[in-house]
């Protein structure tokens, strides 16, 4: 989850400034270019949990997006029910975690990858590179911005690789149908059932009071 964690908000930090600095595009059309990402990522995550539905199986999925949902059924299906909110919030933790370390190391790898006055300069602001340079010096920024892009690129690429085979040959597969499944879907139905019946009463006797009256 931590590899999860890094590679999700690196590059969504990291694309706007790329389509700004590559391809000359404003700061509101920069992030609009991220919803392609977020709705598949999205779609995927909802694929995921409808095929671990059908199947019964969670080590069917790849990427950001499917990981996202079936790595949270994958705990879950280790521990206790008792257990299921502590283990939750770890995962979401170590997520959390990932990227925070991630934005930290991308931005230092970045920066030294395309080390210039120049360029570092105009960090805090790509579309200035392209809007007050000279064409020499726009010229040097966008080089200087390409190879830090290339190396974030080819970072999350291998941990997404890595984290891919990690959790194919480590993550077990476990059953899903825990055995008190049935159980508790029984006392659920009865628990619902004195519940209407409660109001039912309730809703009686409030009636044959107000006729009393």
């Amino acid at each position: 989850m931590a590899i999860n964690g890094f590679c999700f908000l690196v590059q969504i930090f990291y694309l706007p400034n790329f389509y700004r600095l590559a391809y000359g595009y404003s700061a509101v059309k920069s992030g609009a270019l991220l919803l392609p990402l977020v709705l598949a990522q999205t779609f995927m995550s909802i694929l995921s949990g409808l095929v671990v539905n059908w199947l019964g199986r969670y080590r069917v999925s790849f990427g950001v997006g499917m990981y996202l949902q079936v790595s949270l059924v994958a705990i879950q299906a280790l521990v206790p029910r008792s257990d299921m909110a502590v283990i939750t919030s770890t995962r979401n933790f170590v997520r959390n975690l990932g990227g925070t370390l991630g934005l930290a190391i991308a931005g230092s790898i970045f920066v030294c990858r395309s080390s210039n006055a120049i360029i570092r300069a105009v960090q805090d602001d790509p579309g200035k590179a392209r809007d007050t340079l000279d064409d020499a010096t726009r010229a040097a920024v966008i080089a200087g911005y390409k190879r830090g892009f290339r190396a974030i690129f080819l970072i999350c690429s291998t941990l997404a690789c890595l984290a891919f085979f990690i959790a194919f040959l480590l993550m077990l597969h476990i059953n899903l149908d825990l055995k008190d499944d049935a159980q508790l879907k029984a006392e659920s139905k009865a628990w619902l059932a004195q519940q209407k019946e409660a109001k039912r009463a309730k809703r009686e006797g409030a009636e044959t009071k107000n006729e009393a009256t």
